[in-house]
C-alpha cells in the first residue's frame, strides 16, 4: 500500500482547510509513541477519499487519531508491520532469509519509515535512489542510442554511483526482538512460546519477561535492568528477609523503568541469574552485545537462595569481562 495512505490523508486534510507537508508530519510523528496499528493491506484502503476515517475505524476508533502527527505515526508503524509480514512470507516460500532490504522511489526519503522497517524486520535497510524510475528510464534510452554500455549490472552500478543511498540498521533492542520472533516462531527451537533472550546495551541488561511468547514479543516488552546494580549485588549480603524473595528484590532495585514488561519476575530467580552470567562471559563486548537463547523449554525451577549463590560464584568471570572489555 505504501505512502498512498498518507497521501490520501493529506488530500483529506487539505480539503478541510488543514495544510500539512510530509516532512513536517514525519518530524512530528518521530516524537509520538504508543500508537495503535492496523492492517495496512486491508482492501477497504484501496479507494480514494475519506482515508483518515477509514484508518481510524480499522485502528479501533482511537480519538487520538484526529491528531495528524499521531495518525502519521500509526500509518508508518502499520506499514512497517506490513513490510515485515511480507518479508516473512517470502522467506517461508523461498526458504531463504534476506540480509538486506532495498527501498527505492519517493518512499526512500521517509527516514522514519525506513528506520521502523529496519527495527521491525531486523534487517539492514538501504534507502535510495529516490528517482529510481526516472533514472532507469534515462539509462535504458541512453543505452539504446549508444551513450551507455554494459549489461543490467553495469547500468545498476551507474545508478548507485550517481545517487545518494542511506543505510538504516536495526537498534540493538529491535535486533534481539526480531531474532526472538524468528526463533520463537520455529518449533525446531522452542515449544509453546518458551525460550529466553536478552540484549546488553550501554550498561543495561534487557530481558525477555515470563508470560510473553518469543514469537510475539516486542521491544516494549523487554525488561531493563541496570548491570551495575546486579553486579554489585553479587558481593553484597543477602537482602533482609522482610523484603521477601531476594532475587525479586534485587531485580526490582535494578529496574530502570518500574512497571515495564508483563509479569517479568515469574521464575526470575533462574532467568535473571542465567542472563547475568551470559551477559558477562570473559571478553564480552560491553556495547550492543546481543545474546539469544534457543532452549526448547523453561529450565527446571530451583530454590531461589541457591540462585543467589550462583550469582555470587559468577562474579569473578563478570569482573574479568569488565576488565577485558573495550
Amino acid at each position: 500500500m505504501g505512502m498512498w495512505l498518507l497521501s490520501e490523508c493529506l488530500r483529506d486534510w487539505e480539503r478541510a482547510g488543514r495544510s500539512h507537508t510530509v516532512p513536517e508530519l514525519i518530524a512530528a510523528a518521530a516524537d509520538v509513541g504508543d500508537v495503535p496499528r492496523f492492517d495496512a493491506t486491508d482492501p477497504s484502503l484501496m479507494q480514494p477519499g475519506g482515508m483518515p476515517a477509514r484508518i481510524r475505524a480499522l485502528a479501533g476508533d482511537d480519538p487520538r487519531l484526529d491528531d495528524p502527527a499521531f495518525l502519521t505515526r500509526t500509518i508508518l508503524e502499520s506499514l512497517a508491520d506490513a513490510y515485515t509480514a511480507t518479508l516473512a512470507e517470502l522467506s517461508a516460500l523461498t526458504g531463504r532469509r534476506p540480509r538486506r532490504l532495498a527501498i527505492v522511489g519517493g518512499g526512500s526519503n521517509n527516514w522514519l519509515l525506513n528506520q521502523l522497517t529496519a527495527d521491525r524486520s531486523g534487517l539492514e535497510v538501504t534507502a535510495g535512489p529516490a528517482e529510481a524510475t526516472a533514472l532507469g528510464n534515462a539509462l535504458i534510452q541512453a543505452r539504446a542510442v549508444g551513450l551507455a554500455d554494459g549489461d543490467l549490472t553495469d547500468l545498476r552500478r551507474i545508478v548507485m554511483d550517481s545517487s545518494n543511498v542511506t543505510t538504516h540498521v536495526p537498534t540493538p533492542l529491535a535486533a534481539i526482538t526480531a531474532l526472538s520472533n524468528e526463533f520463537g516462531a520455529d518449533p525446531a527451537f522452542v515449544r509453546a512460546g518458551g525460550g529466553n533472550s536478552s540484549a546488553k546495551v550501554d550498561g543495561v541488561l534487557w530481558i525477555k519477561p515470563s508470560g510473553v511468547s518469543m514469537a510475539a514479543i516486542g521491544s516494549g516488552d523487554l525488561v531493563p535492568l541496570r548491570l551495575d546494580v546486579l553486579l554489585d549485588s553479587l558481593d553484597a549480603p543477602d537482602p533482609d528477609p522482610s523484603f521477601g524473595d531476594p532475587v525479586n528484590h534485587i531485580a526490582t532495585l535494578a529496574r530502570t523503568t518500574p512497571g515495564r514488561g508483563a509479569r517479568p519476575w515469574r521464575s526470575c530467580s533462574t532467568r535473571s541469574s542465567r542472563h547475568l552470567r551470559a551477559a558477562h562471559p570473559p571478553g564480552a563486548d560491553q556495547r550492543g552485545d546481543v545474546q539469544r537463547r534457543r532452549g526448547a523449554h523453561h529450565p527446571r525451577p530451583v530454590r531461589r537462595r541457591r540462585a543467589v549463590g550462583r550469582l555470587r560464584r559468577s562474579r569473578p568471570a563478570a569482573r574479568a569481562a569488565d576488565q577485558e572489555a573495550p
